[in-house]
């Protein structure tokens, strides 16, 4: 009988790491997300809530710099580049890069194709200087490109990656893991210096035997709603329906990112954001605490899910806050329930808004929902208006004034940046 190992990102034990940890304490001595109390008592939250100062900004539109549909992004400093968030083995076109402050269009960069300069997978990993971007190529190498789109340089890697961050020329990377793998590496290493390495192995998650052909009724194959799908965060549910019950077998991605001087690891349907130290194994950081709708990791493929067990599925953290997404009902289709949760790292306190809800603008005279999509290094939350999420909101607010930048939008605009700053 063929076997297939469970490609899930989970509870993580590391030596020997390259990253840096700062050693500094917490924000506050809190470091428990309360999510179960947060669900019991839910309410509406504003954008002021997550920052001080929110600005929209039309992205520039010609016939370069068109958006497509369902495009995920990325962003650090000035620089916000898109990057289809699906079918990335049909992706041909070079990437739009566009500035935060202002919406101009800086250009497209990458292109697909086998040259050394393409990209195997169009995702991009930009620096934290917001100068350079950086691809993993068709021959597992690193293509560098400048900002503007202008080619820079290859640099060798140790194995197959998925880029995590550039910080100084220092990449963190997590190697791909294959079918049959129990473990996978993170990496950290200079560009175009020596590589170090450091081993991540992943909990034990028992391998899933793949059902004999005699015994499949139906494969149903989907993706599962999770909270910031712009953000690239998606989990895939394949469950074969045999003649033994529901086998399910999950695909989620998992995270390597700095946070001021800390490296953390993270991943969807887990409960725990790990901190990567140089010098020690890692250590739990902040813990998502579901109360009695937690599934743990080991129990994911075989539980019985039902309206009341809460998976995280979706995370972007800042350096003052962890926004998070709880879906209840998981794997259920029509039962999911999506909740936005937002932990404040400098009080301690976790708060929920409502199922179906957004953080509410008040802060800019014009009461427009905000749902992030991503953040930079240095704590801007980014969220996206498109011209379909704006016509909604003209016919459910019928009176509302209507600011001018939304009045001289044209009908074919790109989506509009909501840019939060801390």
């Amino acid at each position: 009988m063929k076997h297939l190992t469970l490609l899930i990102a989970a509870a993580a034990v590391v030596s020997g790491c390259s990253g840096s940890g700062s050693g500094k304490p917490q924000l506050s001595e809190n470091t428990t997300i309360d999510v179960a109390g947060a669900l019991a008592a839910t309410e509406d939250l504003k954008v002021s809530d997550l920052g001080s100062k929110i600005h929209y900004i039309p992205l520039e539109t010609n016939d370069s710099s068109l958006i497509g549909d369902r495009m995920a992004v990325k962003a650090e400093k000035d620089l916000i580049i898109f990057y289809p968030s699906i079918n990335f083995g049909n992706a041909t076109n070079p990437l739009p890069a566009f500035s935060i402050n202002d919406g101009t269009f800086k250009g497209l960069i990458g292109h697909s194709g086998q040259d050394p300069e393409a990209f195997r997978y169009p995702t991009p990993c930009i620096s934290s200087d917001g100068n350079n971007v950086y691809f993993i190529n068709p021959n597992w190498a690193i293509a560098g490109y400048n900002a503007d789109g202008m080619f820079d340089k290859i640099y060798d890697t140790p194995a197959r990656l998925a880029l995590g961050y550039v910080n100084d020329k220092t990449v963190g990377a997590i190697e791909k893991a294959g079918a049959g793998q129990r473990s996978r590496k993170i990496y950290t290493f200079q560009l175009g210096d020596t590589i170090a390495d450091t081993t991540l192995l992943l909990q034990s998650i028992p391998t899933m035997p793949m059902p004999s052909n005699d015994k499949i009724n139906m494969v149903t194959v989907r993706l599962v709603t999770t909270a910031f799908p712009n953000a690239y965060q998606t989990v895939g549910n394949m469950e074969f329906n045999t003649t033994d019950g529901i086998i399910r077998m999950i695909t989620t991605p998992d995270y390597l990112y700095r946070i001021n001087d800390d490296v953390h690891y993270a991943s969807l349907l887990c409960d725990t954001i790990y901190n990567i130290d140089s010098n020690a194994d890692p250590t739990p950081a902040y813990i998502f605490n579901m109360g009695e709708g937690h599934v743990p990791m080991a129990e994911q493929i075989s539980h019985n899910y039902t309206s009341s067990d809460h998976l995280l599925s979706g995370i972007i953290e800042t350096p003052t806050l962890i926004l998070f997404g709880i879906t209840s009902g998981m794997f259920l289709k029509d039962e999911e329930k999506v909740n936005l949760g937002v932990f404040d790292k400098r009080t301690g306190t976790t708060r929920m808004l409502p199922a179906g809800k957004n953080f509410t603008d008040d802060l800019s005279g014009t009461p427009l929902p905000f749902n992030p999509v991503t953040a930079t290094s240095d704590g801007k939350l980014i969220g996206l208006l498109t011209l379909e999420d704006m016509d909604k909101w003209r016919e459910e607010n019928p009176d509302a004034k209507i600011p001018a930048w939304m009045d001289a939008l044209d009908e074919d605009a790109n989506p509009v940046l909501v840019v939060i700053e801390p």
